[in-house]
């Protein structure tokens, strides 16, 4: 169960980047 937790919060981290990484750009590209 632990496991399968971490590797959802992992998973949910990276997105959660993604879309982040995903908005600076945008921002830039606004610029």
């Amino acid at each position: 169960m632990d496991i399968v937790f971490a590797a959802d919060g992992r998973m949910r981290r990276l997105f959660t980047l993604r879309q982040y990484f995903g908005i600076l750009r945008r921002l830039l590209k606004n610029r």
